[in-house]
């Protein structure tokens, strides 16, 4: 537990350092070049143009279309996998409350159709209310399950302080799943009214980071003592 606990400080730090070099860099390039904003790719290509070392210069182009698809896959499979965990979950309330035995992909339709919808809308004002009714969902439901979590929880000094080094990958990949958004980040700042609060201290990276390691944190310690 205990190296779950200090990796995924870790981790966390590590990705506001890595989302902050980014929009600071985006933001540098803007002022550069006269731009009022940049884009994830755009950021890449133009910073590869007047980067110190000229040879990396003419693989600009090279570079931006390799992070739009490594993006796209990401973004494919991150969804992916929201929606499948979705429908499993609806699937389980359906089945124990209104007893209806339908097709696990019956259930991915339900939820994929709803997402696609909103994921048309591209101006971020009017991502406001979908985004703000998720939060309102997702803090009621950590509450519940940290309350459910947190009952007959055993002695943490009964489970180990590291699990084996072959489990490692799953760490890195579960946290990272979890709190990786960079793609997000700078439509979010480009967003904003006043972009200067994004960054700095506390600012608003600072601040949602915080928000995800500790929840993070919170589910180790109460997730992890139960299934060892």
């Amino acid at each position: 537990m205990v190296v779950g606990l200090v990796g995924t400080i870790i981790v966390g730090i590590l990705c506001a350092h890595c989302t902050y070099v980014m929009v600071k860099c985006s933001q540098e390039m803007c002022k550069q070049l006269n731009r009022p904003f940049l884009g994830y790719t755009e950021t890449v290509e133009v910073t590869m143009l007047h980067c110190a070392n000229k040879k990396f210069s003419k693989y600009a182009g090279l570079i931006k279309k390799s992070v739009e698809g490594f993006m796209f896959f990401t973004y494919y499979g991150v969804n992916t996998v929201y929606i499948i965990l979705v429908a499993e979950s609806l699937q389980e309330i359906m089945e124990n409350h209104l007893h209806l035995n339908w097709d696990i992909r019956l259930y991915i339709l339900m939820v994929a159709i709803p997402i696609y919808l909103v994921g048309i809308v591209r101006n971020m004002k009017y991502l406001v209310p979908f985004s703000a009714l998720a939060n309102i969902l997702l803090f009621f439901g950590l509450c519940l399950t940290f309350y459910y979590m947190a009952q007959d929880l055993p002695p943490i000094d009964s489970r180990p302080a590291a699990a084996p080094i072959s489990k490692l990958p799953l760490f890195f990949s579960t946290v990272l799943f979890g709190m990786e958004g960079i793609g997000t980040m700078l439509p979010i700042e480009n967003s904003m009214k006043t972009p200067r609060h994004f960054l700095g201290c506390p600012g608003v990276l600072n601040i949602a980071m915080s928000i995800v390691v500790t929840l993070f944190i919170l589910l180790r310690l109460l997730w992890l003592p139960q299934v060892w």
